[in-house]
C-alpha cells in the first residue's frame, strides 16, 4: 500500500486564443501552489511527477523547490483530451465537464471520453509507481483524471470530487487497496 497525493495544478492565466492545454500560472496561481507546496513538507514525499502540460509542471516546479524532489513528466498524466473546444465561461464550462463526468463512457466533450482518460491516468500510474523508492508519491495532474480516478478507487462521486478540488488542489488516497480518501485540501483563498 501506497499513499498517493494527487494535486490538481494552480491556477492559469486564462488566454482565450490558446488552448488550455498551454496555459501557464497566473501570479495567483503560483502564490497557491507555493502555500500548497508548504503544505505537502509532512507527507515525506518519495517521488514527484507531473502531467506534461505547462500549468501542471510550473506547479510541479514550485513543488520540486520546496521538497527537493525532482520533477518527472509523464504524459499519461494529462486532461481528458479536449483540444478544439472553444473557451467558455465558467458556468458553461462547469455544465459541460460534469456532463462529460456524468456519462463517462459516452464522447460528450474533446477526443477521447472521460472513462479513456481515467485508463490512461491510471496506466500511467502503475508505470510511474513500478519506477519509484517507497514512499509518498505526489502526482500534479488535472481535475478530470484526478477525479474520476479517485471515484474508481474509492466510491467517491466523481462530479462532487471534481467540484471540490480547488486550484490548486490536493486528494490523499491509499493506493492500491483499499482506496480511502486520507485527506483533502484546496487553496482557492489563498491571494
Amino acid at each position: 500500500m501506497r499513499c498517493l497525493v494527487l494535486v490538481k495544478h494552480s491556477t492559469p492565466a486564462l488566454e482565450p486564443r490558446v488552448p488550455p492545454d498551454r496555459w501557464r500560472l497566473s501570479e495567483i496561481g503560483r502564490r497557491r501552489a507555493a502555500a500548497l507546496a508548504d503544505t505537502l513538507t509532512g507527507w515525506n514525499a518519495a517521488s514527484l511527477y507531473s502531467s506534461d502540460e505547462p500549468k501542471a509542471i510550473e506547479t510541479a516546479e514550485i513543488i520540486s523547490s520546496k521538497l527537493g524532489l525532482p520533477v518527472k513528466v509523464v504524459p499519461g498524466f494529462r486532461e481528458h483530451l479536449r483540444n478544439g473546444v472553444p473557451f467558455m465561461t465558467d458556468a458553461k464550462w462547469r455544465v459541460v465537464v460534469l456532463n462529460a463526468i456524468n456519462r463517462p463512457d459516452q464522447l460528450v466533450l474533446g477526443s477521447e471520453t472521460v472513462e479513456e482518460a481515467r485508463r490512461r491516468f491510471s496506466d500511467a500510474l502503475t508505470i510511474a509507481e513500478s519506477m519509484s523508492p517507497p514512499g509518498a508519491m505526489i502526482i500534479v495532474s488535472h481535475g478530470t483524471v484526478i477525479s474520476m480516478f479517485i471515484a474508481r478507487l474509492t466510491g467517491a462521486d466523481p462530479a462532487s470530487m471534481w467540484e471540490r478540488l480547488g486550484l490548486p488542489g490536493l486528494v490523499v488516497v491509499t493506493w492500491p487497496s483499499p482506496g480511502r480518501i486520507e485527506h483533502q485540501q484546496n487553496f482557492d483563498s489563498v491571494v
